[in-house]
């Protein structure tokens, strides 16, 4: 009893609650050692427990680069650019940092190339282009044609007279009256030239007009040569003048009369009263028509030539056929005038509009605008007029939205036989750009028809 009351009135020691440890991270156990081994000495490590050496990795070599050596060169010059741009004062200073770190991707180790020679190849290219440009241009026939058009301006005909094919036949061999006689033709008038019709592809015609009246022709063919850039040279072809003038040549000779009148030879031709004869003929056998114009087994009817002098103005001719039938002579040019064979007004009136309908056609070809197919339509197959205008070089007309015809006129409708006759075309020929700028193309052709059961076709063709 005391004991159990001497222990409740003492103190109740209770234990302090002490604060959980966190626990010790566990250690790999070391290796035992081998049986028979010596443990090593506490501090020291074990002689086969050597740290090992740890080899430094080599880092692999960039790839070279695989560049041509041109290239290489250009790759090498644009890496020393930052180097030279560092020593430029100012703001350009910055550029190099900017410049290696783009040039450290490879992208932009290929772009610069790239663009470095895309620009060379522009430079190149653009003064390639430059001299094409200028060697085309100088190689276009029109400069050669303001040059033959210069000589005629110029009034240069001794120039003219050596360069003339007709240039004998017109003056007899005799130059001053030559020169003279174009020297007065052409005082106080107008000289130009206009581009022709030319059925050849291989030529180019022009017509050197008066006033606006064709006295000559000149033709320009390539001359064999070409230019650096591969464009064809042309050189003058041909010149043929049509007309002379009174001179003061003595009048006895008529071969040196200023005026002409062509006629067949069994018509009667008057000049101011006095009927010309044998002693005034100049040329006889004057081809009416070109040779093979015909179809084989049919002949044209030539012209007989005189030669007269009129001092008292324009002079009076008449001309009359061989049973008395007075006629009419045209006056083709300056002091020259034809009177060939009666035309068949009932054939005229009966072919005259399929005619203009085949002419019209042919020169719509001609512009490009309209198809072979259209423009054959009515002309004889294996004719020599299919075959020129199969040939014919239609690309020299300048563009055009429309075109239109006026003036259309047919004249010296003559029937040679039962099956053939031939006619003349004539009109202005007129295309209209989209800036409505009209060129006018004056256009005459010659036409040969083969009549068959009524129905006329085209045998051949002539341009003027």
């Amino acid at each position: 009893m005391e004991d159990k009351q001497k222990h409740q009135a003492g103190p109740v020691d209770i234990p302090d609650i002490e604060t959980p440890r966190k626990p010790a991270p566990r250690t790999k156990a070391a290796a035992k050692p081998a049986s028979g081994a010596k443990r090593p000495a506490p501090g020291k490590k074990p002689a086969s427990g050597k740290k090992p050496v740890k080899k430094p990795v080599k880092k692999p070599a960039p790839p070279e680069d695989d560049l041509p050596p041109w290239l290489g060169k250009i790759v090498d010059w644009i890496a020393d650019i930052p180097g030279k741009l560092a020593k430029i004062p100012g703001w350009l200073a910055t550029l190099p940092g900017k410049f290696v770190k783009a040039w450290g991707s490879w992208f932009y180790r290929i772009y610069f190339p790239i663009v470095a020679l895309a620009l060379i190849a522009i430079f190149f290219g653009w003064h390639w282009l430059d001299g094409f440009a200028a060697d085309y241009e100088a190689s276009q026939p029109v400069h050669v044609a303001d040059e033959v058009t210069q000589i005629f301006t110029a009034g240069d005909y001794n120039r003219i007279y050596e360069l003339d094919t007709a240039a004998q036949a017109l003056s007899g061999g005799d130059r001053a009256f030559y020169v003279d006689s174009l020297s007065q033709l052409a005082a106080g008038r107008t000289v130009d030239c206009v581009s022709a019709f030319s059925s050849d592809k291989n030529e180019l015609k022009y017509n050197v007009t008066l006033d606006g009246t064709k006295f000559a022709t000149f033709t320009l063919v390539p001359s064999g040569q070409t230019t650096a850039h591969g464009n064809t040279l042309w050189q003058l072809g041909t010149v043929t003048t049509n007309v002379v003038l009174e001179s003061t040549v003595t009048p006895a000779d008529p071969n040196q009369a200023p005026c002409r009148i062509q006629a067949l030879p069994e018509y009667i031709v008057t000049v101011n009263g006095k009927t010309l004869t044998a002693e005034d003929v100049t040329r006889t056998g004057l081809p009416t028509l070109p040779d093979n114009f015909l179809p084989k087994g049919l002949t044209a009817p030539t012209l007989t030539e005189y030669g007269f002098y009129s001092e008292e103005g324009a002079p009076q001719i008449s001309v009359a056929a061989a049973d008395g039938t007075p006629l009419t002579p045209v006056e083709e040019s300056q002091n020259v005038w034809v009177c060939g064979l009666q035309e068949d007004a009932a054939a005229k009136a009966q072919y005259s509009e399929t005619i203009i309908k085949m002419a019209q056609r042919i020169a719509k070809y001609t512009t490009q605008d309209t198809s072979r197919n259209n423009a054959l339509s009515g002309v004889m197959s294996n004719s020599p007029a299919e075959e020129i205008i199969k040939k014919f070089n239609n690309g020299w007309a300048p563009s055009h939205k429309e075109e239109s015809f006026e003036n259309m006129e047919v004249s010296d409708f003559i029937v040679l036989s039962d099956e053939c006759l031939v006619c003349h075309v004539s009109f202005d020929y007129i295309l209209t750009s989209k800036r409505e700028n009209d060129y006018t193309y004056p256009t005459e052709y010659t036409f040969c028809i083969v009549r068959k059961s009524g129905e006329g076709k085209l045998y051949n063709i002539l341009f003027h």
